[in-house]
């Protein structure tokens, strides 16, 4: 009984040893199959995230280059627009300036040539009050600016039209008192679009400030305001 028991043992220690080195040769034949092409997949994922932080970093530099460009753009635009503005008005005026001189015996000082042309005074009179008219109805910020400036252009090129009675008040404070209001509410509609973060709304009171050549100063309050605070 002894005898068989210890043969029995032996005999299942060499199946168990059997057993255990078939499975490790078919663990080592499946992991040399498949070890160079997992060694490739991965070189493979490595050479993809690579390549995506590449093309990641390329695409922020190249982000940065059009909001600069944008910002750019959109800068000189609004500075060709004030000066179309101011150029068409004086493109006006000088318009108005030839037909008058043609009329008229050269020696004249311009001042007393537009003190002696009803036509002139008639034309500066009518357009200072369409101009006023429609500010009082107009609620876009940018227009009632392009409008004041106009004015403004007009009472400074021609001086004298405060001595006239019927423009009077019109020169001396009806385009002052709207000048004041249309420079504030853009000053206040610049301050609350910076608060509410619109852009477009930012976008508009640069815009009418720049055109009535307050917007450095309007900064310059604000920057004043936020550091004594």
């Amino acid at each position: 009984m002894v005898a068989a028991d210890g043969v029995d043992e032996e005999e299942l220690l060499k199946r168990i040893n059997a057993v255990k080195e078939n499975i490790g040769r078919q663990i080592r034949k499946t992991v040399e199959q498949h070890h160079p092409r997992l060694v490739e997949q991965a070189s493979a994922l490595q050479n993809l995230d690579r390549v995506q932080a590449a093309i990641s970093r390329e695409m922020a530099h190249l982000n940065g280059i059009c909001e600069q460009f944008s910002e750019c753009f959109r800068t000189e635009y609004e500075k060709l627009h004030h000066t179309t503005n101011r150029l068409e008005q004086l493109y006006a005026l000088r318009r108005i300036l030839s037909a008058a001189n043609r009329s008229t015996a050269i020696g004249f000082g311009f001042e007393k040539l537009f003190e002696k042309h009803d036509s002139f005074k008639k034309f500066n009179h009518l357009r200072c009050e369409q101009l006023t008219r429609r500010l009082e109805t107009t609620n876009e910020l940018v227009k009632r600016s392009e409008m004041v400036c106009e004015l403004e252009a007009i009472s400074a090129e021609i001086p004298s039209l405060k001595d006239i009675e019927c423009m009077r008040e019109t020169v001396l404070a009806t385009i002052p008192r709207l000048a004041a209001e249309v420079r504030r509410s853009a000053a206040s509609q610049l301050k609350s679009s910076l608060e509410s973060l619109s852009a477009p709304l930012v976008s508009s009171s640069v815009r009418a400030l720049r055109n009535l050549s307050s917007y450095d100063t309007t900064v310059g309050i604000f920057q004043n305001y936020d550091h004594l605070l």
